[in-house]
C-alpha cells in the first residue's frame, strides 16, 4: 500500500536557510543543489538587491529559472512570479521549491516548463551535464557563450518553444514589471520574441546576464536601448571575466 511522504522534514532532501532574514526550503537531493541553497545569498547579491527593491505584488518574470532559487525568495517576499525554465532536472526542482514554500507565498509560483524563443516550434536543450543545478544547458545549439566553444552535450532534451509575446497573448498571462534573463546564449533571441511585450510600456525594468557585452553581445544591449531602456548598473558575475547582470531602466539615464 503506497504511503505518502512529507519531503519538507527530511534534512537529507531540504535544506532550510535564512536568505536576508526571509526563511525558505530548498530542496537540496544532490551536492550541487545543497550548495546553491546554502550559498544564495553570496551568489549573485546584486539579483536579490534587484528583488527587495520591487513593490509588493509586482510581477516578475523569472527567464531561465534553472532550479528556483531567487523565483522562491522572490515569491516568499510577496512577488507574483511567473518562472520559465525548459530543462526537466531543473524545472523538477524549481516546482519542488514552490510546494516547499507554498505556505510562505502570497501568490503561487507558475512555473512553466518552456523555453522562450523568437520562434514557436519543437527546439532542443542541449545539457553538458543532465544534473539538476548544474548550468550549460543551451537551446538548439552545444555551444558555451562565455568561452565562444562547442561542448559534448550529455542529454539532448526535446523542448517546446514559444515566443513571449505570443504566450502573453494566448495564455492570458499579467505582463510583467520586471523581467530577469538568464538562458545562456539565448538572449537576443528571447528578447526578439518578446519586443511588442518590452515596447508596451510595461516593463519597468530588465535583469540581463549577457557574455561580452563589449563585444559579441553588444547586439543585446543596442536591442534593449532600441526599444527605450538605459543602462543604470553592470556587476560582474562572481569571478566569470566578461560576464555581467545588467540591469535596464525604461527611460532612466546610465549611470
Amino acid at each position: 500500500m503506497a504511503v505518502d511522504a512529507d519531503l519538507s522534514n527530511d534534512p537529507k532532501l531540504v535544506a532550510s536557510v535564512e536568505v536576508r532574514g526571509v526563511p525558505i526550503s530548498y530542496y537540496a537531493a544532490n551536492d550541487r543543489l545543497r550548495d546553491i541553497s546554502m550559498n544564495v545569498e553570496s551568489l549573485e547579491p546584486e539579483l536579490l538587491d534587484w528583488i527587495d527593491a520591487m513593490e509588493p505584488d509586482s510581477v516578475l518574470y523569472d527567464v531561465g529559472a534553472s532550479n528556483g532559487p531567487f523565483s522562491t525568495y522572490a515569491a516568499v517576499r510577496g512577488l507574483r512570479v511567473l518562472a520559465f525554465e525548459p530543462e526537466a532536472q531543473n524545472y523538477a526542482v524549481l516546482e519542488m521549491n514552490h510546494y516547499l514554500n507554498r505556505d510562505r507565498m502570497k501568490h503561487p509560483v507558475t512555473a512553466l516548463n518552456v523555453a522562450l524563443s523568437d520562434a514557436t516550434g519543437l527546439g532542443h536543450m542541449y545539457c553538458r551535464n543532465y544534473v539538476a543545478g548544474t548550468h550549460v544547458k543551451t537551446l538548439d545549439r552545444p555551444f558555451r557563450r562565455l568561452e565562444g566553444d562547442t561542448f559534448e552535450a550529455a542529454h539532448v532534451q526535446a523542448v517546446i518553444k514559444d515566443r513571449l509575446d505570443e504566450m502573453i497573448a494566448r495564455l492570458a498571462l499579467p505582463p510583467p514589471d520586471y523581467l530577469k534573463v538568464d538562458v545562456d546564449g539565448g538572449e537576443l533571441e528571447l528578447l526578439e520574441g518578446a519586443s511588442a511585450t518590452l515596447a508596451g510600456g510595461a516593463v519597468r525594468e530588465v535583469f540581463i546576464e549577457v557574455a561580452h557585452p563589449e563585444g559579441e553581445g553588444r547586439e543585446i544591449l543596442d536591442f534593449l536601448t532600441g526599444l527605450g531602456f538605459s543602462e543604470v548598473s553592470r556587476t560582474q558575475v562572481e569571478d566569470y571575466p566578461d560576464l555581467y547582470n545588467i540591469v535596464y531602466s525604461r527611460g532612466q539615464p546610465g549611470t
